[in-house]
């Protein structure tokens, strides 16, 4: 009796043993197999393995060693979880992937430095410039974020976390769960083929199409972010900013040859200034999309699509585009051309008084409406008056000026220079009386050759 339940513990040890070191040469066999295949783009590395007697596998460590960046992409795990043991091997070892699958990526980070991208990969052109519902139509010379605008913005790294559900008999099979901090969250599911998810991770370098989808996005305050630092970069307030930015997307979509209904560009309009959450459904029908010619209405291009939006859970009307390939834009004030070594040298650049509190101790120009020319520091601006410090051959002076008499404003900076952040308005008794009282002037600035 002895013997037997010593030969019954031997072999089920030597099978869990056999089992775990299977699907740990299993793990390291698949994870050098997708190294391998990203090989051209990067260098993938990691610490280690943890196996489960239930289905799952942990791999600690990753580290992606992408080549046009100088920062490596690290993850504290990833978690692979399948329905069983079986499941699991034939996963590793037979490429035959069940019905189900969970994966999760925890811990993704990525700092954040101004020379992230490596010289040849600055050099190449960014595929989002050429697409005009993802560009930026209005932020100074930029279309793309680069990483010192985001440095800027306050935002130092990029941190997520990624799970991923895969249910083969569910209507949208692909489950998508993406918290990425301070650029907010998005969630929902795509109906997704397997063979495109496994030709997609194979680095085949073209996204699949998804037949349907629903997806909710969460700004997570990023919005109010972008639009304060493309505001300050267009030397604009936010409101103005707002208008710019819609007028230049309209256009930028017509010569694309998608005309965006005004519902679509209300919309945009306070996605911009607002933010906050937006719910996406599509469900498109194959055979009105394929019906679709070079042109069509947007209630044609809608009823193809199956889109249905809503922002902040209040329905969109309508949110489409008219297809109009032939259509000429109206004309609209192009953005000058800037040269990155003219951006660097100090001049007067024209401004907007609303955006005062950004210029405090800098040297300014007012023309008034009775033809004078004031030059001067700035000290501060209330709701009525700006202060005015102004230096004499014998001294010095305080010079009030009253808003309602200045016709014309601007600044002595560089043209990459935004000025300090502006605040943002809360309704609040204490910050209404904050708001009238300008900060505490800074020291000058090098660059600033003082006042006149």
């Amino acid at each position: 009796m002895k013997k037997r339940l010593l030969m019954s513990g031997l072999v089920l040890l030597l099978v869990w043993g056999s089992y775990h070191a299977l699907v740990w040469l299993g793990a390291q066999r698949t994870m050098n197999q997708l190294a391998q295949q990203w090989s051209e783009h990067g260098d993938l590395r990691w610490e280690g393995v943890r196996t489960s007697s239930s289905g799952q596998v942990k791999v600690q460590g990753l580290q992606w060693y992408w080549f046009d960046i100088t920062q490596p992409v690290t993850a504290t795990a990833l978690h692979l979880e399948l329905p069983g043991p079986v499941a699991l091997l034939q996963a590793l070892w037979r490429g035959q992937w069940p019905d189900q699958a969970r994966v999760q990526l925890e811990s993704v980070q990525l700092q954040l430095e101004p020379d992230l991208f490596r010289p040849w990969a600055r050099a190449r052109p960014s595929r989002l410039k050429g697409q005009p519902l993802l560009a930026l139509a209005a932020c100074g010379e930029r279309r793309v974020l680069a990483p010192t605008d985001f440095l800027q913005m306050g935002i130092d790294r990029f941190a997520l976390n990624l799970t991923l559900t895969y249910d083969q008999a569910a209507q949208r099979s692909l489950g998508i769960d993406l918290d990425a901090g301070y650029l907010g969250r998005l969630a929902g599911f795509l109906d997704l083929d397997q063979q495109d998810i496994m030709q997609w991770a194979g680095a085949t370098g073209e996204v699949p199409a998804a037949k349907s989808a629903s997806l909710r996005l969460n700004d997570g305050g990023f919005m109010g972010r972008l639009a304060t630092y493309c505001a300050a970069r267009e030397d604009k307030t936010r409101e103005d900013w707002v208008e710019l930015s819609s007028e230049r997307w309209v256009a930028l979509m017509t010569e694309a040859g998608t005309v965006p209904t005004e519902s679509l560009q209300r919309f945009y309009r306070h996605w911009l200034s607002q933010g906050g959450e937006l719910a996406l459904e599509w469900q498109p029908d194959p055979e009105q999309r394929a019906a679709l010619g070079e042109r069509a209405s947007a209630q044609a291009w809608l009823q193809a699509q199956g889109l249905s939006l809503r922002h902040n859970n209040e329905r969109v009307p309508e949110p489409g585009v008219a297809l109009e390939p032939g259509r000429t834009p109206e004309p609209v004030i192009a953005e000058p051309v800037r040269d990155p070594e003219l951006e660097r040298i100090a001049r007067y650049y024209d401004s907007e008084l609303e955006r005062a509190a950004a210029w405090i101790d800098r040297r300014v120009r007012l023309t008034l409406t009775s033809g004078r020319v004031l030059e001067g520091r700035l000290l501060s601006r209330d709701d009525t008056h700006m202060l005015l410090h102004k230096a004499l051959e014998g001294g010095e002076m305080m010079l009030p000026v009253p808003l309602e008499s200045i016709k014309g404003f601007a600044v002595w900076r560089r043209g990459d220079d935004p000025g300090r952040p502006m605040p943002v308005p809360e309704e609040s008794r204490e910050t209404r009386w904050l708001e009238r009282h300008q900060p505490i002037p800074l020291p000058a600035r090098p660059d600033d050759p003082g006042d006149q």
